[in-house]
């Protein structure tokens, strides 16, 4: 009977443990997806100008989203232990990511700029998450969070003015360092090709198809 009674409280707390950190997650989910509104209605990704600086700041519209997650993810590490906030975590910033990926990235067209900006934007983002998480994190967790954004950014930035590197006069390292026409002219010619350079530049997570809608927000080639 003991042990019973044992088994039953034992299971009334999980129970109530999954469902207060159920609540919270839909709570900060909730808050951090409304702070990205303003951030998804940014329409310049085509037009900024490149800049020579080697750091960019956030762009505007993002300082409430960064203020937001901040805020919540620092009271929630003083209020939580480190186990359960980690729990959190994952399903707060995949929903982020989402959201980024459908309603600025596969929603907007980007020069070379804007895509430097972007990817500006998610590095000061993680970097406000990993702060806030102090020392319930690691270094670069939320970078491996966003893996999906992560990889499409690194396939909007590829280089338009590098050359094909089967013509490139170039060392065999510099040559493994593809552009952005010898990517987009294997990515579309068949799933084979397109999976072999998908491999080739370390994307893991995209299909062929999500690479292609990817690559095609680029200017220079949706045009």
């Amino acid at each position: 009977p003991d042990g019973a009674l044992f088994d039953e409280t034992a299971a009334a707390y999980r129970r109530l443990r999954l469902r207060s950190e159920s609540i919270i997650t839909s709570t900060v989910t909730s808050n951090a997806i409304s702070s990205l509104k303003p951030y998804s209605r940014v329409s310049t990704w085509s037009t900024l100008a490149s800049s020579t600086a080697t750091s960019l700041p956030p762009s505007a519209d993002l300082s409430l989203a960064m203020r937001t997650l901040s805020t919540n993810i620092s009271f929630l590490s003083r209020a939580l232990g480190i186990a359960p906030l980690r729990r959190i975590m994952r399903p707060l910033l995949h929903p982020i990511q989402n959201y980024i990926w459908s309603h600025v990235v596969m929603s907007n067209s980007f020069s070379a700029a804007g895509v430097a900006q972007l990817a500006s934007d998610v590095d000061h983002l993680c970097s406000v998450v990993d702060a806030a998480l102090g020392q319930a994190g690691k270094p670069g967790d939320s970078a491996r969070l966003l893996k999906k954004l992560n990889e499409g950014l690194l396939l909007l930035g590829l280089d338009a003015t590098r050359q094909d590197s089967s013509i490139a006069s170039e060392s065999q390292e510099q040559k493994r360092q593809l552009g952005l026409w010898e990517v987009e002219k294997r990515l579309f010619k068949d799933n084979e090709s397109a999976r072999e350079v998908l491999t080739e530049l370390g994307i893991e997570t995209l299909t062929e198809a999500e690479a292609r809608g990817v690559l095609e927000r680029r200017v220079e080639v949706g045009t």
